[in-house]
């Protein structure tokens, strides 16, 4: 059974076989619907008249405190904050791009989560499958570029940023995030394409996250 195993990490998998395990370990997570930020989000993006007031229709839907005192007493009477936050709080996080992957959920497909959270394995899996690529790439041997590949598909740490959709901007500035490194390493190889598109992979991955 070990020489089994220690002949198919020579083998060196492809890499699309790490994206397909790792959604499918995570794949119970169609069936969680919305929680806890996600209803926020919903309400903002779909103009929900009891959050008009506190939360214009905008990708700014991360902005959970912006520290103005007014805005603040609005919150806390919808119910968001507790009657004792500081109303100066700032909670404010730009990440528009993973807004924009949220606003196409709510407009296209509101009333079916299973279709966000496919969303959400999808980034998941193109992440695992970069890093994989990664491994690859970087790793010199094949063994351990295989090794660390399986353990990245599935490790737990992916559990709360594949399963709740309020967290997704963590799997999609890794997805962009890991594309700017396999850019970055062709460019300097020579690759002018790739040398012009890894500040725009880069620049997605900040906005993402």
């Amino acid at each position: 059974m070990l020489w089994r195993f220690s002949a198919w990490l020579n083998d060196t998998p492809a890499p699309w076989r790490y994206a397909v395990l790792a959604a499918l370990i995570a794949a119970p997570s169609l069936g969680c619907g919305l929680s806890i930020d996600d209803f926020a989000h919903l309400a903002t993006l779909r103009g929900i008249p009891v959050f008009n007031d506190a939360f214009e229709p905008s990708l700014d839907i991360f902005n959970f405190a912006d520290g103005d005192p007014e805005r603040m007493r609005r919150v806390m009477d919808i119910g968001l904050w507790p009657w004792w936050t500081l109303p100066e709080l700032r909670t404010a996080f730009w990440r528009p791009v993973t807004a924009l992957t949220h606003a196409l959920d709510y407009r296209l497909w509101p009333a079916y989560p299973a279709l966000m959270h496919l969303q959400s394995l999808c980034w998941f899996g193109g992440a695992v499958f970069l890093a994989a690529l990664c491994y690859r790439r970087f790793l010199r041997l094949p063994a351990a570029a295989a090794l660390a590949a399986l353990l990245f598909a599935i490790g737990d740490i992916h559990m709360l940023p594949a399963g709740w959709l309020a967290n997704r901007n963590a799997e999609v500035a890794l997805f962009w995030g890991l594309l700017t490194l396999l850019l970055h390493e062709r460019g300097r190889r020579g690759s002018l394409w790739a040398a012009a598109l890894a500040p725009v992979a880069l620049a997605l991955g900040l906005l993402s996250n």
